[in-house]
């Protein structure tokens, strides 16, 4: 290695010239130049004691930025330089990697702001070191400390801080940043050649133990063709591994970013002369390497649905991407069962298939410290073809195929090509570990994808059967966020889901001094492996939890969603609540009696469970119909509009054709004027036709309570009677959200009767009873909020849109045939009136007609009076499901052939 000194420097021998003519900055300046730069050479020797492993960061390294910047640029523009701009240059290039000695801050942590650092040290350094010219050093040394910073800055913070676009005058010399700050950018980039390693250290010194410093060493003897002049840099490397091309790839795509930028935005008008050579970079791969290059450019199939796409939607939400990778893995699952000759395929409904020996299952593993994100399937997994195919061609149609088992085809959840799409844009770094089932002669395979990259990086690895995915995200998410997202977007999916929470596992194994037991198992790369660590934690969790069983939980660090489908088991008899004219509770049964009253009103609820596994249906809903003199007629949902809420009225209406009960009638006088302001209001209140109709006007039935928390089966008698004695139904305005105001349908304020010492002696409610209000309140607030799910994955519906009878609560799960078409994103379904139309009549229906036979079974057999056409529940407010407008006329038409049969 030949060493560089200052006096080889074009720049310093332009300095000394100048000095010979006669320049006293010149000469000032560069006895400054060289004692600073003596400072520098022994400053720098520290580096290597920090970062033994790195290449060089030593004052020939300076020099060698010097000689490539005099390089690329012309004479004329060297020469065009001021004094004070080749005094700050040379000073900025000798010191810019200065920070790196920091010895107060971790390495790993100082590489990222070392320029950083390395300007600090600068602003202090220099203002002591150039007391001479203190005139105007304060000025100097904060430039030549942003040009020394430079260097490692983003071309966006570079371009946006106020010192890159100042120019100073320092005694009567301009002071250029920006023109500096680019050069040694790029001069840096370009030291890039053997010199920056030494082949003797490297052998004989145990220093070189950091594998990616090694790569970074072996990069530079791969340079095979290195060009470079004032018109054209060329650089062409031979990349034995992935890592190798990565580092390449990268490292051009800064210096090619820096040239463009600059050539493009500030290397103009009189700044021109400087303009930098163009730069065509290459980089080969070695032709005995172990890894393959698949250039990332996303095609559309073959059929060339590109206006499916376009004409559709894109995705937008946070965590879609999240949906989508666990919707892929789910696939791989069925896919497995679905393909193998063993796999017992009878149902649409794919929880119902069956493989012996083999538990389809998907894992999630994240860290909110490294922001790590992991998806594992022990599905079909990927070769090499279907990875290619898959991964990067756009509007691929994932797992679907042309093969049909046993009449029902594949149920394909997901898209791979444009939903893998959605992960790109949330990560900086996509690792993709996987091995195929299918074709068993092929050995596991991992792709490696950096978001900026114009290639992925694909090579042979050892790895379990099925896929393993994971993400270095981009924008921080927290573990209680993703957790939030899949409670509120799943519910009974196919395959179980499991969620670790890998940073508490990480804390637990610590506390409980069993980390070095897990040390092979953290990265949960092994589904096996993952069920023994959580087996030793969950084992010591519990040995500890005989001395402290507050410290921790199985459910601290893991989650699960399982397929399930015993949801309202609980509630299989109608419930009837007797109410007082005041519309207090006054006693519950499960059926009438001829003991009842019959000049009262009541509340009847109707659970009607669905299941049909061959078209792929999961049905349950509650259904709540209003009753007068066992009589009902028709309930109407109320939505109250901005005459109500600006009297602030709770009102609840009841017309009927009973003379008697006029006097308990309170009749809505509204003002006109409210009309103007909310034009949708009057359409909101439906009285019917006749006068003599008899309505109730309910809101979809539900509970409030003011407890925390509870179960049905875990709660006190106290608990219960608070629960009986303050349970409301209430009325809620959707018209506008910013405004819903409560309007409570029947009100319970009675205490019960206690003695002097406060001990209960009569209860309104009983015990029994109120067992089963708790089991309606348990399953309305907490389990029935109408959500509709399609292959466990929340869709944009409500249950009752699709069976508006009575006010209906339901949870849904639609599989296989049963499915709605969705759009691209997965987000909401097609809209396309033919396809709504169709699933209703082919499916909605027979939900529809499940429901009225259970009501109409249990209306006559309580021999409650009823008209089947009133047994649809109208509700006119904003925002309408779209499949409401498709379910309603269906269901008047079912509704009147089946009166017409009676």
């Amino acid at each position: 290695m030949v060493n560089i000194e200052i006096n080889h420097l074009k720049l310093h021998k332009i300095l000394l010239n100048r000095i010979e003519k006669g320049d006293s900055v010149a000469s000032v300046l560069n006895g400054l130049l060289i004692s600073l730069s003596g400072d520098a050479s022994e400053l720098l020797g520290f580096v290597r004691y920090k970062f033994p492993s790195y290449t060089s960061h030593d004052l020939q390294h300076s020099w060698r930025i010097l000689k490539r910047i005099e390089a690329i640029i012309t004479d004329e523009a060297l020469n065009s330089l001021s004094t004070i701009e080749i005094f700050s240059l040379i000073i900025a290039v000798a010191f810019h990697d200065i920070g790196m000695i920091d010895k107060e801050i971790d390495s790993k942590i100082l590489r990222g702001i070392h320029h950083e650092k390395s300007e600090e040290f600068l602003n202090s350094f220099l203002s002591e070191r150039m007391s001479s010219i203190s005139e105007y050093s304060s000025r100097l040394v904060k430039c030549i400390g942003f040009i020394a910073r430079a260097h490692g800055m983003t071309w966006e913070d570079l371009n946006s801080n106020e010192y890159f676009n100042r120019i100073e005058r320092i005694l009567e010399q301009p002071l250029r940043v920006n023109v500096l700050s680019i050069l040694i950018r790029v001069g840096d980039l370009l030291d890039l050649d053997s010199d920056r390693s030494c082949d003797p250290l490297r052998k004989y010194t145990n220093y070189f133990d950091n594998v990616e410093s090694n790569f970074h060493h072996d990069r530079h003897k791969k340079v095979c063709h290195f060009n470079y002049d004032t018109e054209i840099i060329e650089v062409e490397v031979v990349s034995d591994s992935k890592e190798e091309h990565a580092i390449w790839t990268e490292w051009f795509g800064y210096l090619s970013q820096d040239i463009l930028h600059a050539n493009t935005y500030v290397l103009k008008g009189d700044l021109g002369k400087f303009q930098l050579p163009k730069f065509y970079p290459k980089v080969t791969r070695n032709k005995n390497a172990n890894f393959e290059l698949w250039p990332l450019r996303f095609e559309i199939d073959e059929k060339g649905r590109i206006w499916d796409i376009i004409s559709q939607s894109v995705y937008t939400g946070k965590f879609d991407f999240i949906r989508e990778l666990i919707q892929n893995a789910i696939d791989a699952c069925l896919k497995w069962i679905y393909i193998n000759p063993a796999g017992i395929v009878k149902y649409s409904n794919p929880k119902k298939w069956i493989l012996k020996n083999y538990q389809p299952l998907v894992s999630i593993y994240f860290s909110n410290e490294s922001q790590k994100l992991t998806i594992q399937d022990n599905g079909i997994g990927m070769g090499k073809d279907s990875l290619k195919k898959f991964l990067f061609n756009v509007a691929s149609s994932g797992y679907k195929g042309t093969e049909i088992k046993n009449g029902i085809p594949f149920p394909s959840i997901a898209s791979f090509g444009i939903g893998f799409v959605s992960c790109l844009v949330r990560a900086n770094k996509i690792i993709i570990n996987t091995k195929s089932r299918e074709a068993i002669d092929q050995d596991g395979r991992e792709v490696v994808l950096k978001t900026e990259a114009l290639d992925a990086y694909s090579e042979i690895k050892e790895c379990e059967y099925g896929t393993i995915i994971t993400l270095l995200l981009n924008k921080k998410i927290t573990f209680n966020d993703i957790l939030i997202y899949l409670q509120s977007r799943f519910y009974s999916p196919s395959v179980s889901i499991n969620v670790f929470d890998l940073d508490t596992i990480n804390y637990i194994a610590e506390f409980l001094n069993i980390k070095e037991r897990l040390t092979d198992g953290l990265s949960f790369e092994s589904m096996e492996n993952n069920e023994n660590l959580l087996s030793i934690i969950k084992s010591e969790i519990n040995n500890h939890n005989k001395t402290n069983k507050d410290k921790f939980t199985h459910s601290s660090f893991h989650y699960r969603f399982e397929p399930k489908d015993n949801i309202g088991r609980e509630l299989t008899s109608p419930i009837f609540l007797f109410l007082d004219k005041m519309f207090q509770i006054r006693y519950l049964t499960s059926s009438f009696t001829k003991n009842d009253l019959i000049h009262e009103n009541s509340l009847v609820f109707i659970s009607v469970r669905y299941i049909d596994d061959e078209i792929g249906i999961e049905w349950f809903s509650v259904h709540g119909f209003v009753l007068h003199e066992r009589c009902h007629k028709k309930t109407i949902i109320r939505y109250t509009g901005l005459a109500d809420r600006y009297r602030n009225e709770d009102k609840i209406i009841v017309r009927s054709e009973y003379e008697w009960q006029n006097e308990d009638v309170e009749d809505i006088d509204l003002d006109d004027d409210f009309y103007e302001e909310d034009d949708d209001y009057e359409g909101d209140l439906d009285y019917g036709k006749n006068e003599d109709d008899f309505y109730s006007f309910v809101n979809e039935i539900s509970f409030s309570r003011s407890e925390s928390s509870f179960s049905v089966n875990n709660y006190s008698d106290n608990d219960r009677l608070k629960l009986s004695e303050n349970i409301n139904g209430i009325m809620i305005s959707d018209i506008q959200e910013e405004s819903l105001k409560e309007f409570k349908f029947f009100e319970n304020q009675r205490s019960p009767i206690l003695d002097k010492k406060g001990k209960v002696v009569k209860k309104f409610v009983s015990d029994e009873d109120d067992k089963k209000i708790a089991a309606i309140e348990s399953l309305i607030l907490y389990q029935l909020n109408s959500s509709v799910y399609q292959d466990g994955i929340i869709l944009p519906l409500k249950a009752w849109a699709i069976a508006p009878i009575g006010s209906c609560y339901g949870k849904v799960n639609f599989f296989g045939k049963a499915r709605f078409e969705l759009n691209i994103t997965r987000n909401s379904i097609n809209e396309s009136p033919i396809l709504l139309e169709n699933w209703m009549e082919n499916i909605g229906g027979k939900i529809q007609n499940a429901i009225i036979d259970k009501v109409v079974d249990v209306f006559e057999s309580n021999k409650i009076d009823f008209t089947l056409e009133n047994l649809f529940t109208e509700k006119k407010i904003k925002g309408q499901d779209s499949i409401y407008e498709y379910s309603l006329p269906l269901l008047k038409g079912i509704l009147k052939k089946k009166a017409k049969k009676i």
